[in-house]
């Protein structure tokens, strides 16, 4: 039998899911609503393969996914309504094994839990098919995101979230000078004047989820 740690913070969607899951003879051992708790509990339970959101709130998904993946806990499965490609090459190039869509079908994201559980990878087919239009566009220049290294994106999702410097620098264990630095070099790469013009483009490249998003001006 396999047994999952379930990092998503959206009780309907947790639910459903865990649902999904114990219905085809999968076990959801652990159900954190935080990125900082799907790190502690992944270590305390040992679960076989762990699933979780790119939204996951507190230090951030990607933050959480590395510590995970740093200490060899459990192959990851990244859960992600995003359409942005860039995000899912740095999210594969870090070692995760799974990548699913929320708009999948629970047959996908059963099949996905069962291959990186052998071992294996898995890329849902909505999430191929974005993966071959980033590749399609990095030749050709026209996706500005590809260019951020992976904690400079690290840093723009947690901007695009509202977080100010200090938090960022907390959740990120970074000092705020570092931080700062980041900041600057991303302004630099996508030509940025402010956090405001950064959600913008975040949202335009499928960085940013409409219906998350920050209040902006």
């Amino acid at each position: 039998m396999i047994r999952v740690l379930l990092a998503q913070d959206h009780h309907l969607l947790r639910s459903g899911i865990r649902g999904i899951l114990e219905a085809a003879g999968i076990t959801v051992i652990a159900e954190p609503t935080t990125a900082d708790d799907a790190v502690t509990q992944a270590r305390e339970c040992s679960p076989d393969v762990i699933l979780i959101d790119h939204t996951m709130p507190g230090m951030g998904a990607m933050e959480a996914i590395r510590r995970i993946l740093s200490r060899r806990i459990a192959p990851v499965v990244c859960l992600t309504s995003l359409e942005a490609g860039p995000v899912f090459s740095q999210l594969l190039s870090m070692g995760v094994r799974g990548l699913v869509s929320l708009r999948c079908t629970g047959a996908e994201m059963v099949e996905g839990v069962r291959r990186v559980n052998r071992g294996q990878s898995y890329v849902s087919a909505e999430v191929a098919r974005l993966l071959v239009k980033h590749s399609l566009l990095a030749r050709q220049a026209e996706s500005p995101i590809a260019s951020l290294s992976h904690r400079e994106l690290q840093v723009l999702i947690l901007v695009t979230q509202g977080d100010t410097a200090r938090r960022i620098s907390e959740k990120l264990c970074l000092s705020p000078k570092t931080v700062s630095t980041y900041r600057y070099r991303i302004y630099q790469k996508l030509g940025a004047a402010n956090d405001v013009e950064l959600t913008h483009l975040a949202m335009r490249h499928g960085l940013l989820n409409a219906e998350a998003r920050p209040a902006i001006t």
